[in-house]
Formats: structure tokens, C-alpha cells, sequence
């Protein structure tokens, strides 16, 4: 506990407190007055807070204000997991400080749902949008995740099997004895509010499923029931998404395109 002094000359306790959750990341909890009086210190113990305060003094950082509820030890089935993942926890040297990141650089961010984000593009329909979601992935078109593209390093079009041994890319107009693999991973995410349907592309999709796309495709060329189950595990896995929406329009028909830029595990 610190006692800080007021611009009004009086003395306020302070207890500063770091927590961390299941993605390795923290953040620093200050408790002031009364609250910081009757915290008795413990470590380790899990801890949680319901309307706490936002501040950007040194950082992002929480605040419990009166207007917060604070818990030690919450009855509760979600904070016997969390206490039992950090008791195995081991080595925690790589948890990353959400402090690091400024509120500014947050709130800079343009969060919006599945519904917000159907009614924004309607609404500007010549234009194109980007933003942040949290959403989950209910659905993968296992499919269409691989296709043999054109060998070339700055070119992904799809080549033509002439089954001779050689491949055609029909934008360089040139036959090649050798392809590359491409890795498309599209699928239907989904938060409280509704669903859309978007798609990762290359470097974006190898971090949402978490391998190569060298891999993946020898994976599918031995075992195609493998390959297939490292899909479905993709299923009702969280995100947190930056995305790049515009509507298209197709034979007079318009319908909404959305990409990920990039995705973060939550």
C-alpha cells in the first residue's frame, strides 16, 4: 500500500494490483480509499471487478471507482479454471502488458457488430470500411481452403491443370512445370447481434489456423481426414478481427464482401 498526497493536501491510499488472464496478458487495477484499506494483499488469488474505470495516465490501466464492484475469490465455476490454468502456468516471462497500449490507440479503434457492420456498408454503400470485432467462428468452407496457384512470387491466380505434367496461369498467359499453394480459408463469424461471411487470405488465414500452408497441403495430400479435422477445430474459436468491408455488386446484384487484416486470439 503507498499513501498519495492531493492537490488538496490529503492523504489517499493507493494499492496497485497486476492482473492476468488466459491470453498471457495483463493489465494494472488500482484500488483507492477504502477499498485500498480493506484489501488484504494475496497473490495468486483470482479476482473480479464489474464496472471498473478506464484511465490513460501512463498507459491503459483500471481504476475501481464506488460505482465498482470488486470480488476476491467470486464463487464462481469460471474462477476455479482460472486458478487451476494459472497454477500451471509455469514460466510466465512472455506475458505481454495490455498497459503497453494507450487508451487513445483503443479508442482509436472502430468496434462494431455483425449488425453494425450489414447497416454501416448499406448506408455507404460507394465506400470502403474497416473495423474491429470480436466474434466467433461458427462455420469453414473446408472445400475451397487450397488451390494451385500460378508459381510466380506477386501472382495468385489459379492455373489450369493440362495433365501433362504442366500448369497454365491464364493472367500470365504461360505454362509452368511447377505451382504454389495458396491457402483461402472463408467462413461465417458470428457474435450476439448476428453473422456475416468473410475471408482470410495466405499469411492471415496460417495465423487463424495456426500452420503453414506448406503444411496444410501435405497434410491433405496423405490424409484427407486429418486435414479435415484440423478444419473443424476451427469451429466456435473467438477472435478478435480487424476487417475491410465493401459492397459488391454482381449481375445487378449487391451483396457484402468483408476480408480480415488481421485476427488475435480472446
Amino acid at each position: 500500500m503507498m499513501t498519495i498526497v492531493t492537490k488538496a493536501n490529503k492523504e489517499v491510499h493507493k494499492v496497485d494490483l497486476l492482473l492476468i488472464d488466459f491470453d498471457k496478458k495483463s493489465i494494472t487495477v488500482s484500488l483507492w480509499g477504502s477499498d485500498a484499506e480493506g484489501y488484504k494483499s494475496q497473490e495468486n488469488h483470482v479476482i473480479a471487478i464489474k464496472r471498473a474505470k478506464i484511465t490513460d495516465f501512463r498507459g491503459c490501466c483500471l481504476t475501481v471507482s464506488p460505482d465498482s464492484m470488486f470480488f476476491v475469490e467470486p464463487p464462481m465455476s469460471e474462477a476455479r479454471i482460472l486458478q487451476s490454468w494459472y497454477e500451471n502456468l509455469g514460466d510466465s516471462s512472455d506475458v505481454k502488458l495490455a498497459s503497453s497500449q494507450s487508451l487513445s490507440e483503443w479508442k482509436s479503434q472502430t468496434w462494431k457488430t455483425c449488425a453494425d457492420i450489414f447497416s454501416t456498408n448499406l448506408e455507404n454503400s460507394d465506400k470502403v470500411e474497416y473495423f474491429t470485432i470480436k466474434a466467433t467462428m461458427t462455420e469453414v468452407q473446408k472445400e475451397m481452403c487450397l488451390y494451385k496457384a500460378c508459381p510466380l512470387p506477386d501472382c495468385y491466380k489459379k492455373v489450369v491443370d493440362l495433365n501433362n505434367s504442366f500448369y497454365k496461369c491464364p493472367k500470365c498467359d504461360k505454362e509452368y512445370d511447377s505451382f504454389k499453394w495458396i491457402l483461402v480459408l472463408s467462413f461465417n463469424l458470428a457474435d450476439f447481434s448476428g453473422s456475416l461471411w468473410s475471408v482470410a487470405l495466405r499469411e492471415v488465414a496460417e495465423s487463424i489456423i495456426g500452420e503453414k500452408t506448406e503444411v496444410l497441403s501435405s497434410i491433405r495430400e496423405e490424409n484427407e481426414d486429418r486435414y479435415l479435422n484440423i478444419l473443424s477445430t476451427m469451429h466456435f474459436k473467438s477472435f478478435i478481427f480487424k476487417l475491410r468491408s465493401k459492397v459488391e455488386v454482381n449481375n445487378e446484384t449487391s451483396h457484402l464482401k468483408t476480408t480480415v487484416l488481421d485476427a488475435k486470439t480472446c
